[in-house]
């Protein structure tokens, strides 16, 4: 990522309203053996697996996906949150820590979505600029987009595309007017 856009991507994440929008963004809130408020999506396969997991950034725990072999067709494998609100025209800005171990490509996702009719108006990932796959220790990524008019939700996903084992924590979703 060049430096200006880099600098645009940290002045974005950093200006405007503070307060995370995410629930539960850290997933040390639990209900029996799930983090609350939030979903895991898990297209069955012998060995693949998503629960909480010990192995955590902050906190005691953090979420977890482990996809052993290929799909035939990628299921992009997640955990999710949906938002509502008023988001259009806004800059988002999404954050977190990822822990990957042979894993194709881990992710943070942001998609605008639209009601009626159902439509995805956009969608952005944190490996557009700052791919992260292989075996890595916990490291921060970010990035930010601007909320397009006619959006009724967000969904904000931890992503593990392809097959490794993906960690994900102290996560954040922020908001500010658009400059």
């Amino acid at each position: 990522m060049g430096w200006t856009l880099w600098a645009v991507v940290i002045w974005a994440c950093s200006a405007g309203n503070e307060d995370n929008l995410l629930a539960n963004p850290g997933f040390e809130d639990i209900i029996v053996d799930r983090p609350a408020r939030w979903d895991l999506f898990l297209l069955p396969q012998e060995g693949a697996a998503g629960r909480l997991d010990d192995v955590a950034h902050g906190g005691k725990y953090a979420v977890m996906l482990h996809i052993p072999m290929p799909y035939d067709r990628d299921p992009i494998n997640n955990w999710s949150q949906n938002l509502f609100g008023d988001f259009a025209g806004k800059t988002v800005c999404a954050a977190g820590y990822i822990k990957v171990a042979e894993a194709t490509e881990a992710a943070l996702w942001v998609q605008c979505w639209r009601k009626r009719p159902w439509t995805l108006l956009l969608a952005a990932s944190t490996s557009t600029e700052s791919p992260f796959y292989g075996t890595r220790d916990w490291e921060r990524v970010e990035m930010s987009l601007e909320v397009p008019k006619g959006t009724d939700f967000l969904t904000f996903r931890s992503v593990l595309k392809g097959t490794g084992t993906a960690w994900f924590d102290d996560l954040e979703l922020t908001a500010a007017e658009t400059k």
